[in-house]
């Protein structure tokens, strides 16, 4: 007589769920931990950010004496909307790590906003650049044209990874079996 050696479907099946239930799934620990990093990072570039901007504060004398003046207010606006959206993912990866439909739903509506921002603030640093380039004169053209050139490529370069997880989580989270999932989690938790 064989012994019969259970599949590994079966050893995850009784580990993780009760005979019965459908086993847990592991992609909203993953696509929350993911989205809780990269909070995290962006929070931290952000804080950074604003370190360098009060040690620049501190290292001019007559900076201390003077207001503070917002000097771009590009990089501002672009630095108080990643916060707001940093600290949404950060609560939306937390909820979808406990398996909450609300932050689940909320991580695809961040998904959305986030990617509409990368898109306006790339515009607006592309636009600048060109504004910038048509403005030189003639003769610091081709200096000016090397800067043009490398705003359009760092707005590549940082564009494709900075959309990566919004794109992925819009693309997952809109799956007909994803949904259904998140909205057994919602009835899970009624009485």
């Amino acid at each position: 007589m064989a012994l019969h050696e259970p599949s590994q479907a079966e050893l995850t099946q009784g580990a993780t769920s009760p005979p019965g239930e459908s086993p847990r799934t592991v992609w909203p620990v993953v696509l929350g931990a993911v989205g809780l990093l990269y909070a995290l990072w962006v929070l931290y570039g952000d804080a950074r950010y604003l370190v360098r901007i009060a040690q620049g504060q501190a290292a001019s004398p007559a900076a201390a004496t003077q207001p503070v003046v917002v000097t771009d207010s590009l990089a501002h606006a672009s630095l108080a909307i990643g916060c707001v959206l940093a600290i949404w993912l950060l609560w939306a990866s937390i909820g979808l790590i406990r398996r909450k439909s609300g932050p689940a739903r909320s991580m695809r509506t961040w998904a959305v906003f986030k990617l509409i921002w990368l898109g306006s603030l790339g515009t607006a640093i592309l636009m600048r650049a060109f504004q910038a380039f048509q403005q030189t004169p003639a003769t610091q053209a081709s200096e000016e044209a090397g800067r043009t050139i490398g705003a359009v490529l760092a707005v590549i370069v940082w564009l494709l990874p900075s959309a990566a997880l919004p794109i992925f989580a819009v693309i997952w989270l809109s799956r007909r079996k994803i949904r259904s999932e998140i909205r057994a989690w919602e009835e899970s938790c009624l009485p």
